[in-house]
């Protein structure tokens, strides 16, 4: 997916409130309880919060992925009047990679049922992860620990790089599981589908 397009379906997702909240666990073909690859790396107590699928390939409009991302908007600074704030999804891979899309975004139009948002910056960030003990190392990003809102377990997650606005690195990040048609490294629901 081009880069403009993958950065208008983030903000759209998160913004507008098509996001499908989701409990990691169950469900979904990328999330079976078998007998752990020897080739991957336990994730431990942060398995739940593993990308998944939910659907099947077999209906590609429904198909979704678990992304962990934020649904509050995390102010980091102001353009003119209006507050930048901070928009991220977490994909943790299986294989010890992660993949992050970073948005910096200042609110343009806001309303009950929708949102939009002016993007001002966006990157693809990826890496390893380690998780050792109650911490998700994430190499060139920053760190994770697991907590809980309500009955859902969640990531705080602390951005110890600078990526652009510095003030991105102070607030401790919220994410959640939510189902977005976003697959491994930004790929359509079709492209994953199809093996690309």
């Amino acid at each position: 997916m081009a880069k403009t397009g993958l950065k208008a379906l983030i903000v759209t997702l998160i913004s507008g409130g098509l996001l499908s909240a989701c409990a990691p666990s169950g469900g979904g073909s990328g999330g079976g309880a078998g007998p752990q690859d020897p080739n991957k790396p336990s994730a431990g107590p942060f398995s739940a919060m593993v990308m998944k699928t939910a659907g099947s390939c077999d209906d590609v409009s429904k198909l979704r992925f678990i992304n962990n991302v934020n649904l509050q908007n995390v102010k980091i600074g102001e353009q003119g009047r209006k507050d930048i704030v901070l928009q991220i999804a977490l994909q943790i891979l299986d294989n010890g990679n992660y993949f992050a899309v970073y948005s910096e975004v200042v609110p343009d139009e806001v309303s009950d049922s929708s949102a939009t948002f002016e993007p001002i910056f966006f990157t693809n960030i990826e890496g390893r992860w380690i998780a050792k003990g109650d911490e998700l190392t994430l190499e060139g990003l920053g760190y994770a620990k697991l907590a809980k809102a309500g009955d859902q377990k969640i990531l705080n997650l602390k951005i110890q790089t600078r990526i652009n606005n510095p003030e991105a690195m102070n607030p401790v990040i919220a994410l959640t599981p939510v189902a977005i048609p976003l697959g491994p490294k930004g790929e359509t629901p079709e492209d994953f589908c199809n093996g690309k």
